[in-house]
């Protein structure tokens, strides 16, 4: 698979009992990798988005079947076909059945990732791919909205409130989404 190093651990009874890094963690400087390499968080801040989401829920802040235009005013993409009803609720974002397309963008062929400027322009140029719990659509696009639920609700940005809420309650000192010492910005 091309790739140039893997870290791998061993976890028995909630202990992690070995850990193990096996080739380069940067193939420039030709850095080993270690079980303590950095890595971007990538598709598993969906974890924490829907999370954050349920501790927002469970604090009475918002519902799952609330649509999402409650907290985003601006979050009001085209139906797929005039006859279809867009409205998107939050449990729609979380299990891929919004109807939203995978992307927001080309971002992944590009590495121009959309900030939430090109968030709201790409959800108001481009309908939804099908009506909501037509089908399972995977979508990351799905999550970036919920993640900006959680900040409209919050009132803080997402990295902060999962930082206080979710990773330092669980003393999860190593994880972040905007660690720019790392380069995982």
């Amino acid at each position: 698979r091309h790739l140039p190093g893997v870290a791998v651990g061993v976890v028995a009874d909630q202990e992690l009992v070995w850990a193990q890094g096996f080739g380069l963690a940067d193939t420039a400087r030709k850095a080993p990798m270690t079980p303590k390499t950095k890595f971007r968080m990538a598709s598993h801040s969906k974890l924490f988005t829907a999370t954050a989401i349920m501790h927002l829920r469970d604090a009475g802040k918002l519902r799952l079947d609330d649509p999402v235009v409650k907290y985003l005013p601006w979050f009001k993409p085209a139906a797929a076909k005039a006859s279809d009803d867009a409205e998107i609720t939050i449990e729609e974002l979380l299990t891929h059945a919004s109807g939203l397309s995978r992307e927001a963008g080309t971002h992944w062929s590009d590495l121009a990732f959309p900030d939430e400027g090109a968030v709201k322009a790409y959800v108001a140029a481009n309908p939804v791919v099908y009506a909501p719990e037509v089908r399972w659509k995977y979508s990351n696009l799905a999550y970036t909205i919920a993640a900006l639920v959680v900040e409209a609700v919050s009132g803080e940005k997402y990295a902060e409130y999962v930082r206080k809420n979710v990773f330092a309650p669980l003393g999860m000192t190593n994880s972040s989404f905007d660690d720019p010492v790392a380069g995982l910005v």
